[in-house]
This record gives C-alpha cells, structure tokens and sequence, in this order.
C-alpha cells in the first residue's frame, strides 16, 4: 500500500473588487496554516476577472515559493450546459520547458470569488508540494493571520 501525503490547502479569506472610475480594483486574501497574505491588481474595468485572477496569483506568490515563474494566460467564462463556469489559463515557465495550468468554478453569485478559486484550482496541484517547509517568495508581504479551525 502507497502511503498518501496530505497537505491543507489554500484557503480564500476575502474576494474584493469593484469599478473605480474606468479601472476595475481588486483585492484578495489568501491563508495557510495560520499565515496571511494580500494581492491587489488595478486594471481596466472590461478586465475585472483578470484583476481578480492577478490579486490572487500575487498572494499566492507570498505564500508559497517558487510561483514567481508563473503568469495569468487568459480568464474566460464558458457555458457548460445549465452551469456557467470561470476557466483560467496561467503558464509556467517559458520555451519548450513551459506548460499550461487551468483552473475552473462554478460562476456562482460572485463572479470574483468564481475567479480566485479557479486561479488555485490550476495551481494546487502543482503548488502542494511547495507548502509544507517553503519560504516565500522573496519581496512578498505576509502577515500573521488567526489560526483557526478547519471547517
């Protein structure tokens, strides 16, 4: 028998964004094991997903090492069936030695919230390894958080 590793995830605390005159803001707290950290990302308002998708990729470069060479392809909303969901593209890395991660979610009532948890859809597997006994990336701002019980 194969023994399993498991590791706690990611977890979104906050999904914020809203339309400041032409420009969408947006900010999101991310947290793992007790630390915290925020991205933000202003961008124009026909792009308010990718200034979600771009504050979520920026906390998780606080908190995990090694996200760095990771960057946001695209952010679309497609139509499954009944269901609309939120796809996220990112690319890893450049050249022949790159790939593609994607991510998606049910597009709910908050389309931002839709956003942030396909942005670490695409990335948990690949960032699993990197949280237990990591560092962050260096530049990154984290910031003690409450520890509190799953669930």
């Amino acid at each position: 028998m194969r023994g399993t590793l498991v590791t706690e995830r990611l977890r979104i605390e906050d999904v914020w964004w809203t339309a400041a005159g032409e420009a969408a803001e947006a900010r999101v707290s991310l947290c793992h094991r007790g630390r915290r950290a925020e991205g933000q990302a202003r961008l124009p308002l026909e792009a308010w997903r990718e200034a979600v998708a771009q504050a979520t990729l920026q906390a998780v470069r606080a908190l995990v090492a090694g996200v760095s060479e990771v960057a946001l392809d695209a952010v679309s909303e497609v139509r499954s069936g009944r269901c609309p969901l939120v796809v996220v593209t990112l690319t890893r890395g450049r050249g022949r030695g790159g790939s593609y991660l994607s991510g998606t979610a049910v597009l709910g009532d908050d389309g931002g919230w839709a956003v942030a948890r396909a942005v670490l859809h695409g990335l948990n597997r690949w960032i699993e390894p990197r949280l237990d006994g990591q560092t962050p990336d260096a530049g990154a701002r984290t910031t003690p958080g409450p520890i509190r019980p799953p669930g």
